[in-house]
């Protein structure tokens, strides 16, 4: 018996955003996307850096990024959405805190004295 396949519902939206890395650790909220997200895909990289990252998650919370810089080449964590690492012992790495009603909420943590400013597309998916 053939199965059914009934029209999606998904909705999606891609959006720049970006995040100053001198900028203090806490909790930013990201709006504007017009649904509850289930779905992140992030693509981030500094302008004239060495760095960059890709980073995934969804709506329970599970989330994993790779990374690349001129100090750890490729590498991957499962417990970030986003990391960047611009020198030694200088980074600013984000999780994801909630997926919201017009979008999310990443909680930021800076380490050391990051530089630059990164610029990040999101695709949210519902």
């Amino acid at each position: 018996m053939p199965g059914s396949n009934p029209a999606s519902t998904a909705t999606y939206k891609v959006v720049g955003e970006s995040r100053d890395l001198t900028a203090a650790s806490g909790d930013v909220s990201y709006t504007g996307y017009g649904f509850k997200p289930k779905l992140l895909i992030l693509f981030a990289a500094g302008v004239n850096s060495d760095y960059g990252c890709w980073g995934m998650a969804d709506e329970t919370l599970v989330e994993e990024v790779v990374f690349t810089s001129s100090l750890a080449g490729f590498s991957y964590q499962n417990s970030k959405i986003i990391l960047f690492q611009t020198g030694a012992g200088a980074d600013q790495s984000a999780i994801l805190k909630s997926m919201d009603s017009d979008g999310f909420t990443l909680t930021w943590t800076k380490n050391g004295y990051p530089s630059g400013t990164a610029y990040i597309k999101v695709t949210a998916i519902s």
